[in-house]
């Protein structure tokens, strides 16, 4: 089962089997599921913030969290990349034979649903309602599980490692893990107010301490010290946003811990 889920060299052997010609349609259309799982973890972060506020985004404002998210989403597929091909390279590259017993054959298919369903459980009854990316981690294994078995089927297995056959099963899959982390995301943010960054407004001559949720290409998300409430302040009122310079420890862990090596 870890074998089935990690698709790096498969998606990259069709793609290199595709015409060239279809290049710019590729890019595309990985643009376009990129930004998917993009609107997703949006959705799952101001269904917790507010959903009206969602209503501020622009285009840029996606693109712009595209961009950032791109880094990360880079080193994902990397570890990902470097775990199919250590599974691989242990087998010769060659997809390794199915278990004979019961047991094995069902924790083959299994083993990954088994562990998050777990780790769900123990999120819903340990955990409180801002921490349930697990659960929703385990939503999409199951959708995996369901549309893979639907495309098994005669008329459909033809298709099934078609592009459109893995957007199918992949695509709404991660836009389901991404609300998740989403929604965890706005209440850890939510959860440690950190009142660093100072704004003024036009006609206020005072600046005041504010936590900056987001800076949208229309204005900026945030909530003010003592207050208990999100506010949205338009790009055409503010007058300064100010941050202090942010501090770093210039001792090393040796130096910290031990003592050893410090100036």
């Amino acid at each position: 089962m870890i074998r089935q889920l990690f698709l790096p060299t498969l998606l990259a052997g069709e793609l290199i089997n595709m015409n060239l010609e279809k290049f710019p349609s590729i890019i595309a259309a990985f643009s376009f599921a990129a930004l998917s799982v993009v609107v997703a973890y949006e959705w799952g972060y101001f269904g917790v913030v507010g959903r009206d506020f969602q209503s501020y985004f622009t285009t840029y404002d996606y693109f712009s969290d595209l961009i950032v998210a791109s880094g990360p989403a880079f080193v994902v597929m990397l570890i990902i990349v470097v775990v199919q091909i250590a599974l691989y390279r242990k087998d010769n590259f060659k997809k390794p034979g199915k278990p004979k017993s019961i047991i094995g054959k069902w924790f083959d298919e299994w083993s990954l649903e088994t562990i998050y369903l777990v780790l769900a459980i123990t999120a819903i009854l340990f955990s409180d309602q801002t921490r349930l990316s697990a659960f929703y981690l385990l939503l999409a294994f199951i959708y995996i599980r369901v549309a893979n078995y639907i495309l098994s089927y005669d008329a459909l297995k033809p298709h099934r490692l078609q592009p459109l056959g893995l957007a199918t099963v992949i695509l709404p899959a991660m836009m389901i893990a991404s609300y998740g982390v989403g929604r965890d995301g706005a209440y850890s943010d939510l959860a440690n107010l950190r009142f660093e960054h100072e704004l003024r407004l036009k006609n206020t001559l005072a600046s005041r301490p504010i936590h900056l949720l987001r800076l949208l290409d229309k204005g900026a998300l945030i909530v003010e010290a003592g207050s208990s409430t999100i506010d949205f302040i338009p790009k055409e009122e503010i007058v300064l946003l100010r941050q202090a310079l942010p501090t770093w420890e210039k001792r090393s862990l040796a130096c910290r811990y031990w003592a050893w090596g410090c100036k």
